[in-house]
């Protein structure tokens, strides 16, 4: 799983079961990432802005990223205009079956 830790997890969970959308950049974790949000361009600093009729959200990415205790970059995305669907659900789902695996 690229070495994300139980530690990790959890992070992750947390932030995602406290209303916040996570996007990371390792997409084979599953989850939505920052390459995932169309139209994004770059701001400067490695904070990224996306806009279209539906949301403005806003992200780091690349080293503006946080990270979590083992290092893996991840990102509390903020939308400042419109609906961003983000599937939360599934998201916290995912991670949970990825806390299990790591036991």
């Amino acid at each position: 799983m690229n070495d994300w830790t139980r530690e990790d997890i959890q992070l992750l969970i947390d932030l995602v079961a406290n209303n916040q959308i996570v996007l990371v950049a390792d997409h084979k974790l599953g989850i939505p990432t920052i390459h995932g949000i169309p139209g994004a361009e770059h701001l400067g600093f490695g904070y990224f802005e996306a806009t279209n009729p539906q949301y403005t959200i806003q992200f780091e990415g690349g080293g503006a990223m946080s990270r979590t205790p083992s290092g893996k970059g991840y990102s509390v995305a903020i939308v400042t205009a419109g609906t961003y669907v983000y599937p939360q659900d599934e998201v916290l789902e995912t991670l949970e079956e990825w806390l299990s695996l790591l036991g």
